[in-house]
């Protein structure tokens, strides 16, 4: 199962904040399952992965020195548990979201 990625990815609407030394971790939900992941002041090479609750990487990227941005499309991925962890040296960052499928019923009549 592939992830789409554009250089700009989804979560129930939050934003995230962390400091990683420096390097602050930005992480915002955009429309359908969507995230816009940034890192800024990465002063260090860092990796960026995407995982499952049982470790599994589904994706991994690299972020040079300097700013970051990339939108991930996960629609691929089925309804569960999931995070972004950002390694810079020795410090880790994980910031956690959730997908889920959620189905509306509506009822409508025609008015004649």
């Amino acid at each position: 199962m592939g992830l789409s990625t554009a250089s700009t990815t989804f979560a129930n609407d939050l934003i995230y904040r962390a400091n990683l030394a420096e390097t602050e971790l930005n992480l915002k939900a955009l429309k359908g399952v969507k995230f816009k992941v940034s890192a800024i002041n990465v002063l260090n090479e860092s990796i960026l992965q995407i995982k499952d609750t049982s470790g599994n990487v589904l994706f991994k990227g690299f972020v040079s020195n300097g700013n970051y941005e990339k939108i991930f499309d996960l629609s691929p991925l089925p309804d569960g548990k999931y995070f972004f962890e950002l390694r810079t040296g020795k410090d880790v960052t994980k910031r956690a979201f959730e997908i889920q499928t959620e189905t509306k019923r509506i009822v409508s009549a025609d008015v004649k």
